[in-house]
């Protein structure tokens, strides 16, 4: 009894007519409804990236302008926000985190630098294994403020939250070296790809290994 009394009171959805508990609440959303509203999981689509500052400088790691924000655990992070800018699910938006650092392992800020490497790459139409001077200029961002209203091609994934709630998330961004890159054509700036040209020695892509310790990208210096 004292169970059902904290989900509140069973109602019917006027549109869906599904029953569900509003748990004590006034405006209780629909959760069918709700979940039916979502992009569905592996949709490939251009997104637009705005970050939401939470204040938190470290003029030392490159975090300057309060971007990032730091959270009770300690944990720093880009609270970033991706709206939907073609297609049937145009104007649709979903936030995910961008992890920077935590105390627990440097995995999250890895995969949080990681991403925004690939965010540049995405929007710039630039390879992962491009290192020529052109496509290291276009990764050598002085601020996040750089990645303000980016748009890239984005893989879009759902995640439950601790609430229980499904929500949308950024799976990966996407670029030249994906092969579902090309589903959404984004139109690269022209001065973009002559930069990219030029850095080019003979037409020839100048590669680097990921894992030579003796190189240092740019683009991980600066964030």
């Amino acid at each position: 009894m004292t169970a059902q009394k904290n989900k509140g009171k069973k109602i019917r959805c006027l549109k869906c007519r599904t029953s569900y508990y509003d748990l004590g609440k006034r405006s209780a959303e629909c959760p069918k409804c709700r979940e039916n509203a979502l992009i569905p999981v592996g949709t490939i689509a251009k997104v637009r990236l705005s970050i939401k500052r939470g204040g938190y400088n470290d003029p030392s790691q490159g975090w300057t302008e309060g971007y990032a924000t730091k959270s009770a655990s300690g944990a720093i992070y880009l609270n970033c926000t991706f709206e939907v800018t073609k297609g049937p699910k145009s104007g649709k938006k979903f936030s995910t985190l961008i992890g920077l650092w935590t105390s627990k392992s440097a995995w999250w800020g890895n995969e949080g630098r990681r991403t925004l490497r690939n965010i540049l790459n995405s929007a710039y139409g630039i390879s992962d294994t491009d290192y020529s001077v052109g496509a290291r200029e276009l990764r050598d961002v002085n601020s996040f403020g750089a990645f303000e209203g980016i748009e890239f091609t984005g893989e879009i994934d759902r995640r439950k939250g601790p609430d229980g709630i499904l929500r949308n998330e950024l799976k990966a961004a996407l670029t030249p070296d994906d092969p579902q890159y090309e589903q959404v054509a984004i139109p690269h700036p022209k001065n973009v790809r002559s930069q990219v040209n030029a850095g080019r020695a003979d037409g020839k892509i100048i590669q680097c290994p990921l894992d030579d310790p003796n190189y240092t990208p740019l683009w991980l210096r600066k964030i």
